[in-house]
């Protein structure tokens, strides 16, 4: 069983606090009960370009910057987790 605490971007909790009748329950049920590989983790969670700079912005040199560490922030957080 999961314990309360901060990880990551966000708390996790146990799975017993997931209410029923919320629509995504079984969804969120299933990952704590089978939890997704890592490779799974990283292909599902891809950094979304929004949160990027711009092509064309003076901070376009850093888009690799930002690519390459957002993968290694959800690795870390998938670690934390799965207690890897």
């Amino acid at each position: 069983m999961l314990e309360a605490g901060p990880i990551g971007h966000a708390i996790r909790t146990d799975v017993t606090s997931i209410e029923p009748s919320t629509p995504d329950a079984e969804l969120v049920r299933h990952v704590f009960e089978e939890p997704p590989r890592l490779d799974q983790t990283l292909a599902a969670l891809p950094l979304d370009e929004r949160y990027l700079p711009p092509a064309d912005s003076p901070l376009a040199a850093a888009r690799p910057v930002f690519q390459g560490f957002h993968p290694w922030n959800v690795k870390k957080t998938y670690q934390e987790l799965s207690r890897e």
